[in-house]
């Protein structure tokens, strides 16, 4: 553990700063055969972000709760620093707080449906009146689960965008994305057992190629998604400055330019901007970006891709082999059942 902290919403009395006496609090009320305790969220850090910026980022998940009225328990883990794995949980208690700092005692109740004239409606048997549910909080909305993957996603980006990294964090599984990888095969107890004592296996050497395809697909389609949307970029600026100059020169017949060149014009501009207004970046961030830079010039020159034509033809490639890889990895599951 490298970071713990409690963060009290309003109402919730101060004794609870002390992790015992909260969970104590909350075994004693919560005394129902179904009742449950806590909610616990684990979430990971981003790598890219300094330790500093990883709790800026889980504080700001973990104060959202909070502002929901949750007693968040909020605990930032590392155990590998040699394969750095940073995450934090979050433990969140279930109900709210009365202004004297008490529990809720009903987290739901029954209300009558009233008709046009504020009377209750009989059911059609007649031996009682319709009604339906109300719920103190939405906490426990299964919709939730999606919403703050969501949540998470967004603060990731607005992070990493202060911290100078064109990264956008997305909380669906690639499947949700249209991005089908190829699945590994089912390994089985005898077989895990003997690749966790340093036995090479025929299905482990299988599944470690399918990761490695997975890998070169995964890295080729973002590859091109950054590629595609900041040449987009790029040219939009740069028909919008050519527009100014459209009628002081004669028409004349121009090569487009290399994508390539494009993104080395950018990178100057962008360090000339940085330069003439003073904008101090981190050593890492600066370093984060030229590899980035640097990953999308030698992304473009390895692939011999000179226009946009030729990044969508390798979108259109890659699809394809991704499919073509998919079909002959069901066959080969099929050929083993």
């Amino acid at each position: 553990m490298i970071y713990s902290e409690i963060l009290l919403p309003e109402y919730a009395p101060k004794e609870f700063a002390d992790r015992s006496v909260l969970w104590n609090a909350v075994e004693n009320f919560e005394k129902g055969s179904r009742a449950q305790l806590s909610r616990e969220i684990e979430f990971s850090l981003p790598c890219e972000l300094d330790a500093d910026e990883r709790l800026k980022a889980a504080k700001t998940l973990a104060e959202f709760f909070r502002d929901k009225g949750m007693v968040v328990d909020m605990n930032l883990h590392n155990p590998d620093h040699e394969n750095p794995n940073p995450h934090c949980h979050l433990m969140l208690t279930m109900r709210p707080f009365e202004k004297d700092g008490s529990f809720v005692k009903k987290k739901c109740w029954r209300e009558y449906d009233l008709d046009k004239n504020g009377q209750k409606i009989p059911t059609p048997k007649g031996n009682d009146y319709k009604s339906h549910k109300v719920y103190a909080t939405d906490w426990d909305d299964k919709g939730n689960v999606e919403k703050w993957r969501a949540l998470w996603a967004d603060i990731e980006t607005d992070f990493y965008k202060k911290n100078g990294y064109e990264i956008t964090a997305e909380h669906r599984s690639f499947e949700r994305q249209g991005i089908d990888l190829l699945p590994t095969i089912h390994m089985g107890a005898a077989v895990t057992a003997m690749e966790r004592r340093g036995i090479k296996t025929e299905i482990g050497n299988m599944n470690r190629e399918i990761k490695k395809i997975n890998e070169l697909i995964i890295s080729s389609m973002e590859n091109i998604e950054r590629l595609t949307d900041k040449i987009a970029f790029l040219e939009k600026e740069k028909k919008s400055a050519g527009q100014e100059k459209e009628n002081e020169a004669p028409v004349q017949e121009k090569k487009e330019d290399s994508l390539t060149a494009i993104l080395m014009e950018w990178q100057k501009n962008r360090s000339a901007f940085i330069q003439d207004n003073n904008i101090r970046q981190r050593t890492d961030t600066k370093t984060g970006n030229i590899k980035n830079f640097s990953s999308m010039v030698s992304f473009l020159q390895s692939h011999k891709i000179e226009t946009l034509e030729d990044l969508h033809r390798l979108a259109e490639e890659t699809k394809k082999q991704r499919s073509d890889n998919i079909h002959r990895q069901r066959e080969l599951n099929a050929k083993l059942k």
